[in-house]
């Protein structure tokens, strides 16, 4: 929406963000999800990588909460609402297909069977909680919800600071160069900040991760 020519190149913007979604949601499973000790580094990682290399396109969004967050900022509120529907639509079309890519890499052959081993399945729970509560079914609705206030929170600080290092008026400047580095630096301090609950901060990646 607020790259050059975005509107020309719809296709190609929404194959970006396709194809980068990919390997965002590919990468968080692989590294064993957003709760494991390997996402704080993978998550920040992967971003880069896909936004170095699609950025240029598509603007690097890769997160629904993003799209909105620029789709705000724009107030082009009419012209580009379908644009919206069709990025959103890509990342989690995205984060699908790389959940199945990692299902493909992780399932083992148990009794006859392929599977995927409960060690490898994240969750979007507090880590506090048990596998016997989950079994039992012994979750409460305040558990769930400390997660979905930790998601609400660490969304709405990670969407305000891109949109703040990408405004117009607000961006570094000739220190451009630096955007990135500092919303992967972010991102790596809010996965520090909300490890316990395994939040993503990306519902494309929370759809993958729960459909997984």
């Amino acid at each position: 929406m607020e790259t050059p020519r975005g509107h020309d190149r719809k296709g190609l913007v929404c194959l970006y963000e396709f194809l980068g979604q990919i390997f965002f949601m590919y990468a968080v499973l692989v590294s064993g999800g957003s709760g494991s000790d390997a996402w704080g580094i993978t998550g920040p990682l992967a971003l880069f990588a896909v936004a170095s290399i699609f950025g240029g396109v598509s603007g690097g969004h890769f997160n629904p909460a993003v799209t909105l967050g620029v789709y705000i900022r724009e107030k082009k509120y009419a012209e580009n609402f379908v644009f919206l529907l069709m990025i959103i639509t890509s990342q989690i079309m995205g984060a699908l297909t790389g959940m199945m890519l990692a299902y493909l890499v992780l399932r083992i052959e148990k009794d006859g069977q392929h599977t995927v081993l409960p060690a490898n399945i994240p969750l979007l729970l507090p880590s506090t909680i048990t596998k016997e509560q989950i079994d039992a079914g012994d979750v409460t609705l305040g558990q769930n919800m400390t997660s979905f206030y930790m998601e609400v929170i660490c969304t709405f600080v990670f969407v305000a600071y891109i949109l703040h290092v990408t405004g117009r008026k607000t961006t570094f400047g000739p220190s451009s160069i630096w955007i990135l580095p500092t919303i992967c630096l972010v991102l790596w301090a809010l996965c520090s900040v909300d490890y316990f609950t395994g939040a993503s901060f990306n519902p494309a990646l929370a759809i993958g991760i729960t459909t997984f």
